[in-house]
């Protein structure tokens, strides 16, 4: 696992603010304010709403639950990781509100997200695995439940899954480790490698609506994670050769937060609309920065994004949004009645990279209303890492 943690001046210490602090501010300062509307369809037909309350209730009911699941499978002495590399859950929950609560579980948990693309080609997960090391977990949802089993098969068969020995993902009964435990406790690595990671789906942790979320007590965080902790792992494409693990700690991710909002101008008024796939790192930068800035997150339904970008940000009132090029691209080439700025006056700032801006896109938005942003660069050399 690649070690690229860019800090850009955050602090490192046990000390230096973390996402779930800030978040857990403005869900206590705001708590009816709205944290998450997610689209229904078809479009215009039903949203679900959640407010700070119910978010922040059901993301520590659900930590609380997945401590629960995990602990028995630990001693209590390293249940958490006493380390920079703490336990790491998978998430192959790709879209839908249980996306960014079960995130927030994670990092109420001092843990580490891995997400894990079920779309992806078996061999390029296993690779994804072998780097990673044992998971404590992986969260799935029913879409892709029966890929998630595929994959723990894969990984009780050693050489017959493609792994190149016993040793290589990190699940041996010899209690092989995989190079990731140089990064922490030992102690819990070898737990952990000793046991296939739990299924769990998110019913078993979230409430099905935000109503009964809402009768939750507001809790205050009953971790608090170290600066220095590792918040989450994510990996590149792999255009290079090998998927490459970018590690982030909770610092990183606080400051890259705090400075997105500050430069995209993001508030209490915000509604960011949240366009990229969970495995790509922005989608968890504009989940944890817009609760980190008393905002509401957007969302819609990843199989509508192609052709109905433009109605979607319409329908939701999105101020905010942060994807690629192409993708912005097609609300110009749709063929609903938002083709262009003049159809979203209440959209204000828009972010594109992971790709080169066309002239096109420049020459239609750059003189509107919208504040145009190009924040296109290699992985390795981003804030997001």
């Amino acid at each position: 696992m690649d070690d690229v943690q860019n800090g850009f001046g955050a602090e490192s210490g046990a000390d230096a603010a973390s996402v779930v602090s800030l978040v857990h501010a403005c869900a206590k300062r705001t708590p009816g304010a709205p944290a998450l509307r997610w689209l229904g369809e078809p479009l215009g037909k039903g949203e679900e709403v959640w407010s700070y309350r119910a978010m922040w209730g059901a993301s520590c009911a659900a930590a609380s639950k997945l401590r629960a699941l995990v602990g028995p499978r630990l001693s209590k002495t390293v249940e958490v990781c006493v380390g920079d590399m703490p336990l790491k859950v998978g998430l192959m929950v790709t879209e839908g509100t249980a996306l960014p609560l079960l995130e927030l579980a994670i990092l109420l948990n001092s843990w580490a997200i891995v997400p894990l693309d079920p779309e992806e080609p078996a061999a390029r997960l296993r690779l994804v695995l072998e780097d990673a090391g044992p998971l404590a977990a992986i969260l799935v949802d029913d879409a892709h439940k029966s890929a998630a089993t595929e994959l723990l098969a894969g990984l009780t068969t050693g050489v017959s899954a493609g792994f190149s020995d016993s040793r290589a993902s990190g699940y041996a009964a010899n209690d092989g480790l995989s190079t990731s435990c140089h990064r922490g406790n030992c102690a819990v690595q070898k737990q952990v490698a000793s046991q296939l990671p739990l299924l769990v789906q998110p019913y078993e942790l979230l409430p099905t609506e935000p109503g009964h979320a809402q009768e939750m007590d507001f809790e205050e965080p009953e971790l608090r994670p170290s600066g220095a902790s590792v918040s989450h792992v994510f990996y590149t494409s792999g255009s290079t050769g090998r998927p490459k693990g970018c590690v982030c700690t909770h610092a990183n991710l606080a400051a890259y937060c705090l400075a997105k909002n500050a430069a995209h101008q993001v508030g209490l008024d915000s509604v960011v609309f949240v366009a990229s796939a969970h495995t790509f790192d922005p989608s968890l930068g504009d989940f944890m920065a817009t609760w980190a800035s008393g905002g509401c997150v957007a969302m819609a339904p990843r199989r509508i994004l192609g052709a109905a970008l433009g109605a979607c940000l319409r329908q939701l009132q999105a101020t905010h949004l942060l994807t690629t090029p192409a993708h912005f691209a097609t609300i110009e080439a749709s063929s609903s009645s938002v083709t262009g700025p003049a159809d979203l006056p209440q959209l204000q700032v828009v972010a594109l990279g992971g790709e080169l801006m066309s002239q096109q896109i420049v020459d239609t938005w750059a003189s509107s209303h919208v504040r145009l942003l190009n924040t296109y660069g290699v992985t390795e050399c981003t804030v997001y890492q």
